[in-house]
């Protein structure tokens, strides 16, 4: 316990940059973010690929 209020009192203390709170809402809007890119690309790459094999089989068949 008495560990995690040093820590805390130790990252609010720094010279630059905003407390701790806000440096972890920032986290997190990074975090949410890059997940929704990575899950955009995700679906976009499985829709290619699917639009992909369905043009092969329309063009070989």
């Amino acid at each position: 316990m008495s560990h995690e209020t040093n820590h805390t009192e130790a990252s609010t203390e720094s010279p630059f940059g905003p407390p701790q709170s806000r440096w972890r809402i920032w986290v997190v809007r990074v975090v949410v973010f890059t997940l929704a890119f990575v899950m955009l690309m995700a679906t976009f790459s499985f829709l290619g690929t699917i639009v992909e094999k369905f043009f092969i089989t329309l063009y070989t068949d």
